[in-house]
């Protein structure tokens, strides 16, 4: 009942705050902080967020709808709680993505040091796909799922053709930039450094770049090697 009020309160006051998330786009979400007490503690800080609610009816009616946590977290700034907090609730949908997106809801093998490894690997898979998806892909690639990865990169129809004694791979332009681009920033995220590679020597890196040149046409570009 006591935090009902002060949300009530801080609804007539106004003054709400933005949320933005981790690409710095903003989000249909607001807050607004206030000073709590009880009777045997020591005053804390409410943070109250709020959103629009989707499907009023007539035992919610209100225009709104409200998350309230309690910090005496006084280091950190308003918004670095937040995602704080709103991170955690994020960890069952790794959980989820382990079991259903890297076979992890099962152990086939029935020995703990055999099954062990396979949940290791299964481990590893999930944290190189995340560091891709962060490093490599950015933007709305972070939130997609390893089977919309697999859709959306692996699953791209091609065809192989041979031309000028080479073989090329021919995709849909669209396919063709996107991967392009892909691998242009894992070149960047995997390049030497100048005290590995020395300044005489030439990268690796050009000289895939040199051979898989691309070809493009009205229709569909592709990778020649």
């Amino acid at each position: 009942v006591a935090v009902k009020a002060v949300i009530k309160q801080a609804t007539e006051a106004g003054g709400w705050t933005r949320i933005f998330d981790e690409q710095g786009q903003p989000t249909d979400r607001e807050y607004k902080t206030a000073v709590h007490c009880m009777e045997k503690t020591k005053a804390f800080t409410l943070i109250i967020q709020r959103w629009p609610n989707p499907k009023p009816d007539l035992f919610h009616p209100e225009f709104y709808c409200y998350h309230v946590f309690a910090t005496n977290d006084d280091n950190r700034s308003t918004r670095e709680l937040i995602e704080f907090h709103n991170g955690r609730g994020n960890a069952e949908n790794h959980h989820k993505e382990l079991k259903r997106g890297f076979g992890m809801d099962y152990f086939p093998c029935q020995r703990l040091r055999a099954d062990a490894v396979w949940l290791e690997l299964g481990v590893l898979g999930h944290n190189l796909t995340v560091v891709v998806k962060w490093l490599v892909l950015g933007g709305d690639w972070t939130r997609k799922t390893i089977a919309t990865l697999r859709w959306e990169l692996v699953f791209i129809a091609g065809k192989v053709v041979r031309h000028g004694r080479e073989l090329w791979l021919q995709v849909r332009t669209c396919y063709y930039e996107l991967l392009k681009l892909i691998r242009d920033r894992l070149r960047l995220v995997f390049a030497p450094t100048s005290r590995q590679s020395g300044a005489s020597t030439p990268s690796h890196h050009n000289c895939c770049a040199e051979r898989l040149r691309p070809q493009t046409s009205a229709s569909t570009s592709g990778f020649g090697r």
